[in-house]
């Protein structure tokens, strides 16, 4: 509920590009050794255009990008 369309949303993935994007099978974040400063962003934003604005759309972000980003509390439901 309420995923997109306000702020981009900070995860903790890098951002790797044109392969290797996909989440691993047990869900963790896909990090580089040593880490780079691009990260991912997704959903989109108040600024963004109506196609862009998808629970799985991502994009790249340096870490010091602060405009229009967020962050989302969550929990383990365990």
């Amino acid at each position: 509920m309420d995923m997109v369309g306000n702020v981009w949303e900070w995860v903790e993935d890098d951002w790797f590009w044109f392969i290797d994007r996909d989440k691993h099978d047990d869900g963790s974040a896909k990090v580089r050794d040593p880490r780079l400063p691009m990260r991912v962003k997704r959903g989109g934003s108040l600024g963004s255009h109506a196609q862009d604005i998808l629970t799985d759309n991502m994009a790249p972000a340096v870490v010091t990008d602060v405009y229009y980003l967020g962050v989302r509390c969550c929990g383990s439901s365990k």
